[in-house]
């Protein structure tokens, strides 16, 4: 019994214990520490005017503008490789040879074959004129009636076989002229230089061509009938000055058309010009060297990476969501994790025009110059691309929103009445700081305290209750000051009425 007893007393002695101490570290009420005289202490902003930015923030990777890989049209043994990596290229560089004695040999003959042609050719002109004259002679005696018909129709004969043998020898020594240029194109290939501006043939140009390859047709037709009949068309001296001055009147009459397109055709070439004056000009870096001197190599197989990194192209993959608020030339601004203290700024340059059906994004390349080439193809970039710059717009703390059951508002002070109300709006941009308004609204609103506000609740603001509080301090200090000083009044005054400052007589 005595022990249950002493478990009892004890366990009581800790139970009020236990409840001293809650007691003791109670906090206060909401109410008590929120409210000053019925009222809530908050702390109010301004609602500005200013700008915001309506932007992204992507993580992407970088690829150089241009890349290019060098491989031999012709296999065979790599004797020379003149760069390595990290070279600067210019254009029409000599990067790199192959062994070419075999493509020299084959030159040097299809340029004997060719000899052979053009002497072939020549002796059978020869002939012909040979069998041209005989003809001729035959004809003419053939009129006079000394010559039978027969030996007119084959000397006739005899001249055109010798006009169709010129023709297979003039159409051997072609033959043998082409041969000679595919070995030459050939032994070309044996030279591997930079080659990167090459512009395709417009249609205007590759129109010019066909006529021009046409008229020449036609030309060297009409020669050939020319010489098979041997008779010299000579046109008399009127015509000729007829002809001439019909000429010229078409001229005059066309030269007004004819300055305006030459000048057109001039402002085309100085512009073809300027384009290939500004792709030739720079230079590409050897990114990758995939073979060395005295290996042998295959007809396609990659040697060489070049590379263009003066811009170099930012690649992000967005969602539907972002996709619709991207625009080509919005401005971009790109950090990266080697230059901290740096940032790059480019602009957007393409935009895909779809969403791979995998993963539900669409690429987007973003150019960034670098002109110092300090980025590299291959680093990581943090960017922030601007969808739209407001820069009248209603901006407030982003932490003066609050969720109510009727939505999302804020609580706007009444400073004479000094009430708080709550008032619904609709956002715009977001950033981390500040919140767009586009409902207008001026005046202040309540960023801290306002969970404890309803509709019309009275409020306080913090830096009066702080300024009150400081005032307050200083006037108990004074008070107790003073308390002091009566104190010693009173002590005097009553001493003064018991008489004990009274000097005492003696007896």
């Amino acid at each position: 019994m005595k022990r249950i007893k002493l478990v009892l007393f004890w366990a009581a002695a800790i139970a009020l214990v236990g409840i001293l101490i809650w007691q003791w570290r109670k906090p206060e009420s909401k109410s008590k520490r929120g409210r000053r005289g019925g009222s809530v202490v908050v702390e109010v902003a301004d609602i500005k005017q200013g700008e915001i930015v309506d932007e992204g923030q992507y993580i992407g990777s970088l690829l150089p503008r241009y890349q290019y890989t060098v491989a031999p049209q012709i296999g065979g043994r790599l004797s020379l490789l003149k760069v390595r990596v990290g070279d600067q290229v210019t254009p029409n560089q000599l990067l790199a040879t192959i062994e070419n004695n075999e493509v020299i040999q084959q030159v040097e003959q299809a340029l004997a074959e060719v000899r052979v042609a053009n002497a072939q050719v020549d002796e059978q002109k020869s002939r012909l004129s040979r069998a041209h004259k005989e003809y001729q002679r035959t004809r003419e005696l053939s009129q006079k009636k000394l010559v039978s018909q027969t030996d007119r129709e084959a000397a006739e004969s005899n001249y055109r076989i010798e006009a169709a043998k010129l023709k297979v020898a003039e159409a051997t020594l072609s033959q043998k002229s082409a041969l000679l240029r595919a070995a030459r194109v050939r032994l070309s290939y044996t030279r591997i230089t930079a080659q990167w501006v090459r512009r395709p043939l417009s249609l205007q140009q590759r129109r010019e061509l066909m006529e021009a390859s046409e008229r020449l047709e036609s030309k060297e037709e009409a020669k050939a009938e020319n010489k098979e009949n041997g008779i010299a068309k000579k046109e008399p001296k009127k015509s000729k000055k007829k002809a001439s001055k019909k000429a010229s009147k078409k001229a005059s009459k066309k030269s007004p058309a004819a300055s305006v397109n030459q000048k057109k055709n001039s402002k085309n070439n100085k512009n073809n010009a300027t384009a290939k004056a500004e792709e030739s000009d720079g230079f590409r870096l050897v990114g990758e060297r995939l073979v060395d001197e005295g290996s042998l190599v295959q007809p396609n197989a990659p040697m060489l990476t070049l590379l263009d990194i003066r811009s170099v192209i930012a690649v992000i993959y967005v969602t539907e969501k972002d996709y619709i608020r991207l625009r080509v030339g919005q401005p971009a601004h790109a950090t990266t994790y080697v230059y901290k203290n740096r940032s790059f700024t480019g602009r957007v340059a393409r935009v895909a025009p779809l969403l791979k059906d995998t993963s539900r994004l669409a690429r987007v390349e973003i150019e960034i110059p670098n002109q110092d080439l300090s980025l590299k193809p291959g680093m990581f970039v943090r960017l922030r691309v601007e969808y739209a710059r407001h820069t009248k717009a209603t901006l407030v703390p982003r932490i003066a929103l609050v969720q109510r059951e009727t939505g999302l508002g804020v609580f706007r002070i009444d400073p004479k009445k000094k009430t708080a109300h709550f008032i619904p709006v609709q956002l715009g941009v977001q950033t981390p700081q500040f919140s767009q308004l586009l409902t207008p609204l001026t005046g202040q609103v309540v960023t801290m305290g306002y969970h404890l506000l309803r509709e019309g609740s009275k409020i306080q603001l913090a830096s009066e209750v702080a300024k009150q509080g400081k005032k307050g301090g200083k006037g108990s200090k004074k008070s107790r000051k003073g308390g002091k000083k009566d104190g010693k009044d009173t002590g005097q005054d009553k001493r003064q009425k018991d008489g004990s400052n009274r000097p005492q007589k003696g007896g």
